[in-house]
């Protein structure tokens, strides 16, 4: 069949041929740009949002760090540095911008924020109790040595 073309109708299917094969290439690269822009744009998402947990694991360990300090030597300044800890989690507005409504890691990190807050309560009312009993020592450290005079 081919035979019977002329070498201009050769040439010019060939050349037919190419632009298809190229256009074809270019389809295939721009879809396969297209795509791994799409996978960026996901890893870029999902690193964000990597970067938020691990500031908020961070400010809850320094949290919880100052509340031990404060436990073990009732100092004041480590009282203020764990609500101020939490605030920062509480207040950060990237996490409405950086999780889906009605993912699963919103949902784990909404419950995180509620036992975070249960736990902003128990430490305030650890403070106040705290307070009672250094009035309470420091009545002992008077009424003590009476008491033991009087025995």
């Amino acid at each position: 069949m081919f035979d019977k073309w002329s070498i201009g109708m050769r040439v010019m299917s060939g050349f037919f041929c190419v632009c298809i094969i190229v256009a074809a290439v270019a389809a295939f690269g721009f879809w396969a740009v297209s795509s791994l822009g799409q996978t960026f744009q996901d890893y870029r998402s999902t690193a964000r949002q990597t970067l938020l947990v691990n500031e908020y694991i961070e400010d809850v360990f320094e949290a919880r760090l100052a509340a031990l300090f404060y436990w073990v030597s009732a100092n004041e300044e480590n009282a203020t540095e764990v609500p101020s800890n939490l605030d920062e989690i509480f207040d950060d507005k990237r996490f409405d911008e950086l999780f889906e409504e009605g993912s699963a890691a919103r949902a784990e990190l909404a419950a995180l924020k509620d036992r975070l807050a249960d736990y902003q309560v128990a430490f305030d009312a650890m403070v106040g109790l705290q307070g009672e009993r250094n009035l309470l020592v420091a009545e002992l450290v008077v009424l003590g040595p009476k008491m033991r005079k009087a025995l």
